[in-house]
């Protein structure tokens, strides 16, 4: 009762201060109670850290011993029995059983399960070993049901967390569940749900490329690429070539060129033809490229015949697709485009295609070569003002000849 007097006294005693002083002491307590509440938070923070620490370098290598015994031993028969016997291997430390266990209720804190989730990725990555008897732990555990409640969060970084468990564990069951996040309006959740649902899913793993909305960021190009080589080394890859030809989102069609290229589906070869006329001229020139990658020699003189009608990206398309087909038709349409255009890096562009062109794309480029160097070397006999473009084209012709030579 005395305290509360003297709080009431002090209120008082600050209320006849000036307004300046009353911020001033009002600012004060502030910082102090955040202070203290700061500090109370990091003891905390450090105190559970430490248990968590203590927890791991007890408890993980004892949970990664069970399983190995499970996996590769076949110890223990039932799922009853694993459940048991992980939780005894948890509760080493005469914790407290939780109640309700008979009657599945979750086995173990989320702590104790992120731990024995990430052992069994680890193993499932490292062991050169197979097993099939990951279902009888994840099934023991409770793991799907234990993964599913995670998506209650608002957390972008929580569901990520959780979709890319689901994809490292290979949980196919859970691809429905998935499939929901795979048009999520947050980016990031909804790019780990697509590579996880394109790595689980048996019936339709490319579903997501039908409603695929928005441009595809360099980071998800990435991960999905790197997830397709997966596929075609194991069950295969579907031919790209029927979301090229009817997917309206560029962003994706884009992708899949590089992908139906990269993979050599030359039966797309039809599809992508019909694209080098679209009116996105990133897309035409991805087009224009990945025929060239597929090998369409058909295709190259239609190509060098538009080449003058074409912006910038597409000439260099076309440019570089001849030199991918190499098919030495080409020869006299390099040197025509050498000499019309009258851009620097076009130029080098082409001297870089035409030396390695074969020995008549050498002969040409020498040629070429020789022509530059005679009118450089005139206009120095002449005392002339040396126009700073032959530098550039000599340097150019110079850097086709050697990378190593800086060009700019």
């Amino acid at each position: 009762m005395e305290f509360i007097n003297w709080l009431y006294s002090l209120q008082f005693k600050i209320r006849a201060y000036p307004l300046v002083i009353q911020i001033s002491i009002a600012f004060i307590f502030m910082s102090l109670f955040m202070s203290i509440f700061f500090m109370v938070y990091l003891t905390l923070l450090r105190r559970v850290y430490a248990i968590r620490e203590k927890l791991q370098n007890k408890v993980a290598p004892k949970i990664h011993e069970l399983f190995e015994k499970i996996l590769f031993e076949d110890y223990l028969d039932t799922e009853d029995e694993i459940r048991k016997e992980f939780e005894k291997t948890v509760n080493k430390n005469n914790r407290r059983r939780r109640k309700g266990f008979g009657k599945k209720k979750q086995v173990s804190n989320s702590y104790e399960m992120d731990l024995a989730i990430d052992t069994l990725i680890r193993i499932r990555n490292n062991s050169h070993e197979e097993s099939t008897r990951y279902p009888m732990i994840f099934n023991a555990l409770q793991i799907e049901k234990y993964l599913g409640s995670k998506f209650s969060f608002t957390s972008s970084g929580t569901k990520k967390k959780a979709i890319s468990y689901f994809s490292e564990l290979g949980m196919a069951n859970s691809d429905s569940t998935i499939l929901t996040y795979t048009y999520s309006n947050n980016e990031e959740v909804q790019t780990e749900a697509r590579l996880s649902y394109l790595n689980l899913s048996k019936n339709d793993p490319y579903r997501f490329f039908d409603e695929l909305k928005g441009d595809m960021t360099k980071w998800s190009q990435v991960k999905l690429m790197n997830l397709l080589i997966e596929q075609s080394n194991t069950v295969g890859l579907p031919n790209f070539g029927k979301w090229i030809g009817y997917s309206t989102n560029d962003s994706l069609v884009i992708f899949l060129l590089k992908a139906a290229a990269y993979f050599n589906q030359k039966k797309a070869i039809e599809i992508i033809r019909s694209k080098v006329k679209d009116v996105n001229h990133e897309l035409r020139a991805e087009a224009i490229l990945a025929l060239g990658k597929l090998g369409d020699v058909e295709y190259e003189e239609v190509l060098t015949r538009i080449y003058f009608n074409e912006p910038d990206i597409c000439q260099e398309a076309i440019i570089r697709c001849v030199g991918f087909l190499a098919t030495g038709k080409s020869l006299e349409f390099l040197k025509l485009a050498f000499q019309d255009s009258k851009d620097l890096d076009a130029q080098k562009n082409i001297a870089l295609v035409m030396y390695d062109y074969g020995p008549e794309g050498k002969a040409m480029f020498a040629e070429l070569k020789s022509e530059m160097e005679k009118q450089l070397e005139e206009a120095k006999n002449d005392d002339e003002l040396v126009d700073v473009e032959l530098f550039y084209r000599d340097l150019l012709f110079k850097h086709a000849e050697n990378d190593l030579i800086l060009y700019k």
